[in-house]
């Protein structure tokens, strides 16, 4: 027989056992009730039963829910009280019946309901939207009456808001909106309708009006060549900042001159396999920097030119001394790294297509030298390139 040691023992191993299942189970209702894992009914949908869902969720964002913080993932849907934040570099695509909405970064807004209608409020930052008549939006505490097949723009902070009416016709405050025409809201002022100039459109607002430029008070090919234009007067700005002293050094003498691009297409074709989040550092044509020619000194080496070349630009980059090797080794740029696409992905770099066998620090330049930095989601080793 047991001793009545062993007995304690036993009932004291139960007793803990059922606490901690109790605890692990009281943690899941708790965090099922916050996200809505348990509702009958559609998290978001009002009386008229409209559902407000999550999707094409590009990089990150938080949702914040009975007092919880947490991040959003593309199946999330809203409800009543709900706020949802999108961090820089991030955009959210919001949709509730036939409207839709595209959150811009560093944006904010709140959903409510109201007499059975969902309403989402601006509360800081941009939004595009398509919106059927009747959607329910807000600005600055006021509603946002749209007609048929209405497209608009609105941002808010810094002090100003502004309505943007692109296709349909919209009011807000009293204020009536035709397509073409803008209404600016200075805190604390009465608002003015001005038109709405083609060369104001924000890059933002340009993504968004790509894909819906039917009807628009702008045709395709205008906010087209403004992208384009755009494009150009930025790589030419990057161009002029990596040409040092107009291509020469403090001694007059015409400094030698390479050119370096940095790229991620191979990303575009494995974007199942990007780590969550990723997705806000990949441009969608997979170039994070077009090919540059910039101008460099003696001795210096390919990484030299990655690194002076994303200081320049502003693209972020990371890299490690590595003492065995007694190199740089590079471990991320603009946000992506080793493994973010799969066990073999990592940066590797080419000269001249050719994969140098020592890494990007060894390599010295030459006049005239092609550097191509590029993140591979296959086996570094057949990736046709050296290791950074």
């Amino acid at each position: 027989m047991k001793s009545k040691a062993a007995k304690k023992r036993v009932l004291l191993n139960t007793v803990m056992v059922a606490a901690v299942v109790v605890i692990a189970v009281t943690g899941i209702l708790m965090v099922g009730e916050v996200q809505g894992w348990f509702e009958k009914t559609a998290p978001g949908a009002g009386e008229d039963g409209v559902e407000i869902a999550v999707s094409d969720r590009m990089g990150s964002a938080n949702i914040y829910r009975g007092g919880v913080a947490y991040a959003i993932q593309d199946s999330t849907r809203l409800r009543d009280g709900d706020e949802v934040e999108t961090l820089s570099l991030s955009q959210l695509t919001l949709s509730w019946g036939e409207s839709g909405l595209v959150l811009d970064e560093s944006s904010r807004l709140s959903v409510g309901t109201e007499d059975g209608r969902v309403t989402l409020e601006l509360l800081s930052g941009a939004f595009c939207a398509r919106l059927p008549q009747g959607a329910a939006l807000r600005l600055r505490g006021e509603d946002i009456r749209v007609g048929e097949d209405a497209v608009i723009l609105a941002s808010t902070g810094h002090g100003n808001s502004s309505l943007s009416l692109l296709r349909g016709t919209a009011a807000l405050g009293g204020v009536d909106l035709r397509a073409g025409e803008e209404l600016s809201l200075p805190e604390g002022q009465e608002g003015d309708v001005f038109p709405l100039r083609l060369t104001s459109l924000t890059d933002f607002a340009l993504r968004c009006l790509d894909e819906s430029a039917e009807g628009l008070c702008f045709t395709a090919g205008e906010l087209r060549d403004l992208s384009h234009q755009r494009q150009r007067e930025r790589s030419e700005a990057l161009e002029a900042s990596f040409l040092e002293g107009d291509g020469q050094n403090g001694e007059g003498e015409t400094l030698p001159v390479c050119t370096i691009e940095i790229l991620c297409t191979e990303v575009l074709e494995n974007m199942d396999s990007l780590a969550e989040g990723k997705d806000a550092y990949v441009p969608a044509d997979g170039v994070i920097l077009p090919a540059t020619r910039l101008t460099f000194h003696e001795g210096e080496s390919a990484y030299d030119a990655l690194n002076r070349a994303c200081t320049l630009a502003g693209i972020q980059m990371e890299s490690a001394w590595t003492p065995l090797y007694n190199s740089y080794y590079v471990q991320g740029v603009n946000h992506l790294y080793e493994f973010d696409c799969g066990e073999q992905s990592g940066w590797l770099y080419l000269v001249n297509g050719w994969s140098p066998n020592y890494t990007s620090d060894c390599y010295l330049l030459s006049d005239g030298d092609a550097v191509t930095w590029y993140y591979t989601c296959r086996d570094l080793a057949a990736g046709g390139g050296t290791r950074g």
